[in-house]
């Protein structure tokens, strides 16, 4: 087996980049993603590993994607990701999973995640991203249920959903087995 890259590190220089290079403080990065200024800290030295909400917020206060978060960014027209230099996120509790399948550039709009949600559980709810972002999810094994705002949506293996991800979304499988499911998260029509 495979061991996937140990994310603490990677994501703690990028969040002291990013923060650094927008000239944010850590109590205004703190504000703008309501997370607070401790937690930031934390994740900064690379003492804690943080949630999937906490970076998504993170993420829309930085204005940049989960994907430039949490890799290294390569400049390469042909870029190979190779299983073991694929990031990967996994809940606390090792129920979910996020692995990123895209190159990490700069400017880039498209972000494509592998997602397995163990049986009978569910994801953190994910804060909605800026206004603009849209998700494509097609599920391809297990059973699904994804809850956008107070709708609910029941997915099976083969069934694809798209939807405005600017509200708070998340994730339930209410099967006996994991569901896997891919996400691309369209953030294009922000860098225009």
């Amino acid at each position: 087996m495979t061991r996937s890259p140990n994310l603490n590190a990677p994501i703690a220089q990028s969040i002291r980049r990013l923060r650094s290079t927008t000239g944010l403080s850590l109590e205004a990065l703190a504000k703008r993603a309501d997370v607070s200024k401790s937690m930031i800290s934390k994740i900064e030295r690379g003492e804690t590993s943080p949630t999937a909400n906490t970076l998504g917020r993170l993420a829309e206060a930085l204005d940049v994607s989960l994907s430039q978060l949490m890799g290294l960014q390569e400049k390469r027209e042909v870029v190979v990701l190779r299983e073991s230099e694929q990031p990967v996120f996994r809940s606390i509790d090792g129920s979910f999973q996020r692995r990123c399948l895209s190159p990490i550039f700069p400017a880039r709009g498209v972000d494509v995640v592998l997602n397995t949600l163990a049986a009978k559980s569910r994801s953190d709810l994910a804060v909605g991203h800026k206004t603009g972002v849209d998700e494509h999810l097609y599920v391809t094994s297990g059973k699904l249920r994804i809850h956008l705002g107070n709708s609910a949506y029941e997915l099976a293996a083969g069934d694809s959903i798209y939807y405005q991800a600017d509200i708070a979304h998340e994730f339930e499988n209410p099967g006996d087995d994991d569901a896997t499911f891919f996400i691309v998260i369209d953030s294009s029509a922000l860098r225009k």
